[in-house]
């Protein structure tokens, strides 16, 4: 079951909006834009047996929080638009799951530990286009 959970969104702002500068005072600001989001979740999980008895000391609850940075521009270069495209990723748990073998029972054997533990990941992509457009005239047959 998800018990509370909370997102918050900043839709797509360019970097002059963000540091309070005019628009076309600094012209590269104004071509980046960024977006955020978070999310925090809590996910517990409890067995129906559990519920009828009402032992609660088997719900296990776990939570965390989600970050996404994207920050988009596009420049055109004569017929050439160029698009680079940046996005982080930032996860936050307040568990870690440490999985280790135990060597005298020849089980894997599974610890966790409380603490604010995080990873990170991030992408970069360029992508270029064009579009051509012309005119071509057809000449009428004559009979």
């Amino acid at each position: 079951m998800t018990l509370p959970s909370v997102t918050l969104n900043m839709n797509r702002r360019t970097m002059s909006d963000l540091l309070g500068l005019d628009r076309g005072r600094v012209k590269l600001l104004d071509d980046l834009n960024i977006s955020y989001n978070t999310r925090f979740e809590n996910l517990g999980e409890i067995s129906d047996t559990a519920i009828s008895s009402m032992d609660f000391e088997q719900l296990k609850i776990e939570n965390g929080l989600k970050h996404n940075v994207i920050v988009t521009s596009s420049r055109n270069f004569g017929f050439l638009t160029v698009s680079p495209n940046l996005k982080y990723n930032e996860f936050t748990g307040f568990n870690q799951i440490n999985l280790f073998y135990d060597a005298e029972t020849d089980t894997l054997q599974e610890r966790t530990k409380s603490g604010i533990y995080g990873a990170r990941d991030f992408s970069a992509s360029l992508s270029m286009n064009t579009r051509i457009y012309g005119m071509f005239t057809f000449k009428e047959k004559m009979l």
